[in-house]
């Protein structure tokens, strides 16, 4: 499937309209380079944010079997290379924190009827979305904002993109992304790459 990928206004946009929503961090995190699974598996205890390079570490992913409706499994990310250390940048340290902070407010109101299982992106109550509902929401934020529609999967495309136009080696990208090796990461993004 053809990839497409967002502006750096568009992305910037994007961060600015989630920065209040529940799942902020979640959303900076695809902006970051991970994939959908890999943000739904993350456990607070996967995150580090207040050291001098904050990051999270990919140990786990929550997918999708079948179609809507189908199970949810969690278990590893998609291959070994994908077990990785992402740094974060400040706009996703943000996110994370207003994230951190929506989640204290629900286990305040709700008490002990907070399902209170660490995860980084979670509902009111405190579960895990299904990963149909997490890039559902996603769509319906980005059409709110009058953004061009993109897959959700296309944000780690837009991360990947603005990092080479930016200059940043192949290399350090293909590490952020978990890929196999630099050479895949070129063949991917050969149209952004001189």
């Amino acid at each position: 499937q053809e990839m497409h990928s967002w502006t750096q206004d568009e992305a910037s946009a994007f961060l600015r309209l989630t920065a209040d929503h529940e799942w902020a961090g979640p959303f900076a995190l695809s902006l970051s380079g991970l994939r959908r699974g890999e943000v739904l598996g993350l456990r607070w205890s996967d995150v580090e944010l207040d050291s001098a390079q904050p990051h999270v570490v990919v140990r786990r992913s929550r997918v999708q079997l079948g179609h809507d409706g189908g199970g949810v499994s969690e278990g590893e990310p998609k291959s070994a290379r994908s077990r990785r250390v992402v740094p974060l940048g400040p706009f996703a340290v943000d996110a994370l924190r207003a994230t951190q902070r929506f989640q204290a407010d629900g286990r305040r109101d709700l008490g002990e009827a907070y399902m209170d299982d660490g995860f980084v992106c979670a509902d009111a109550s405190g579960r895990p979305p299904r990963p149909e509902t997490y890039s559902n929401v996603f769509h319906r934020v980005a059409a709110t904002a009058g953004l061009r529609r993109v897959r959700l999967h296309d944000l780690r495309h837009t991360h990947a993109t603005l990092l080479l136009k930016a200059g940043v080696h192949v290399k350090v990208v293909s590490e952020r992304l978990g890929h196999a090796n630099a050479a895949f990461t070129m063949n991917v993004y050969q149209h952004v790459l001189p």
